[in-house]
């Protein structure tokens, strides 16, 4: 699985810890502990790299994030959502036109 494909699961899935095992996987030293990165959002701005700058927000229709410039993502909480738009970032993500339309 690569970080966009987690990235998608982040935006299609509910939080758990399945999620949160998945993105621990591919992201982190192994010498860390596992966080709850689908549930708490202090846990997900772990994810986002070094000296990126972040937003994270709500509207009626959903969450959304961004992570530098470019990554985005969008998904049912805030954390899933940073979750998303950090693991495009760490991918080097360069959004396509259909990526930007709002879901």
């Amino acid at each position: 699985m690569t970080l966009v494909d987690l990235a998608a699961r982040c935006e299609q899935e509910q939080p758990g810890k399945d999620l949160d095992h998945a993105i621990f996987n591919l992201m982190v030293d192994r010498g860390d502990r596992q966080l709850s990165y689908s549930t708490k959002l202090d846990d997900a701005l772990t994810l986002v790299p070094d000296g990126s700058s972040w937003r994270v927000g709500k509207t009626p229709l959903g969450c959304f994030a961004y992570v530098g410039l470019k990554a985005q993502g969008y998904a049912n909480t805030p954390a899933l959502a940073l979750c998303a738009a950090a693991l495009r970032a760490a991918d080097g993500y360069l959004p396509t036109p259909n990526s930007l339309l709002w879901r």
